[in-house]
């Protein structure tokens, strides 16, 4: 107990050395983590899909601030480990979505299988900006087929 304890009080310090914009970013990637899973388990993925396209094809510059790419992506790793079993690929690529576009950054969702052993297939979402996946990377990410329909859209 007494090492969760200390381990949440240097993640608490470690919060409050960060500068306004990146305590931001994190705040901000943690409520649409926190919003997307909620999404995504009380309607159809099809309802989530488009409300998040809504969302990130606002476009809305939160702030006067240049926020990198790699900061998103990191936030969004980051926040994703706070939650109780933490947070899976899909929540994390729509909430990037989200995120990416508020910052200015067009993105591509991306989603595909791969066949593991037998009969059994392995599927996983991801999110590219300008070629590179800034979200959800992994490795053997370049044996996944990509399924028809969702890919290519860019916000």
């Amino acid at each position: 107990m007494k090492v969760l304890l200390k381990l949440s009080i240097e993640r608490f310090k470690k919060f409050f050395l960060l500068t306004s914009a990146e305590k931001y970013l994190f705040l901000s990637s943690w409520l649409w983590l926190s919003r997307v899973r909620k999404s995504l388990r009380k309607k159809p993925f099809k309802t989530v899909l488009s409300n998040v396209n809504k969302l990130a094809e606002k476009r809305k510059s939160v702030s006067n601030v240049k926020i990198s790419a790699d900061d998103i992506s990191l936030a969004v790793e980051r926040c994703s480990g706070i939650f109780h079993g933490n947070c899976d690929c899909l929540p994390k690529a729509l909430a990037g979505r989200i995120l990416f576009a508020r910052y200015g950054y067009n993105t591509v969702l991306r989603i595909g299988a791969v066949r593991s052993s037998g009969s059994d297939f392995t599927a996983h979402a991801w999110l590219e900006s300008d070629g590179k996946i800034v979200v959800g990377d992994i490795p053997g990410i370049k044996d996944f087929k990509l399924f028809e329909g969702i890919e290519g859209v860019l916000f």
